[in-house]
């Protein structure tokens, strides 16, 4: 996402809803200002550890052991160095490559881990990931991912022959917080609805207006 260089009104004085989590807002809420907006947050998800950390643990604690470690999201990045900071597992020191589904996971990476991925593919998904990886027949990955983390991933890259071990990262749940939308909506006071993933839709609230 290009940022303008300079300010347009082109949304000079419309609320805009933003519902992206709390961590990841910041830079849309830049963008909508930068155009003359007024974001108006509204937190639909949430991102918390898995409630059993112990399959993350035991692949963490093995994390030589693999060939590859795919990281499809800045959030998963997260949550790894968390976990891997309470195991006194040292990142830098392994041999494993990494690979990242896109720019900002990449970016992610770097920051937290001082560290660059190994490869990204052309186009920022993950069925391009699991086309693109260069992989030999009965490589080891690790595939940590969120609870709601689509199958096809792991799928493809086993049909292409690997060996894929998948864990939760980290688990999605509904946000908290924000204005009273319902009453916003009411006085049309809100322009639009900015959605980042189809889980934001789900929130609870939403339902009656997107009907």
């Amino acid at each position: 996402m290009n940022e303008p260089a300079s300010v347009n009104g082109s949304l000079a004085g419309k609320r805009i809803v933003v519902t992206r989590a709390q961590h990841q807002a910041p830079r849309l809420e830049k963008l909508i200002r930068q155009f003359g907006g007024i974001p108006v947050a509204y937190p639909c998800l949430a991102f918390e550890a898995p409630t059993d950390p112990r399959p993350l643990d035991e692949q963490l604690r093995r994390l030589g052991d693999f060939d590859w470690l795919l990281l499809t999201s800045s959030n998963t990045v997260r949550a790894l160095a968390d976990r891997l900071r309470a195991l006194d597992v040292d990142f830098n020191g392994l041999s494993i490559k990494v690979a990242a589904v896109g720019d900002a996971t990449r970016a992610e990476i770097q920051r937290v881990f001082s560290a660059d991925a190994d490869f990204t593919p052309t186009r920022f998904s993950g069925a391009a990931l699991a086309k693109q990886l260069p992989l030999h027949r009965g490589a080891r990955i690790l595939l940590p991912q969120s609870d709601r983390a689509d199958k096809a991933l792991a799928l493809t890259l086993r049909e292409r022959g690997a060996a894929v071990t998948t864990c939760i990262a980290y688990q999605t749940v509904s946000g908290s917080g924000g204005p009273d939308l319902s009453a916003m909506f009411a006085r049309q006071e809100i322009a639009a609805l900015t959605f980042a993933s189809p889980s934001a839709v789900g929130r609870s609230m939403f339902e009656p207006i997107l009907v």
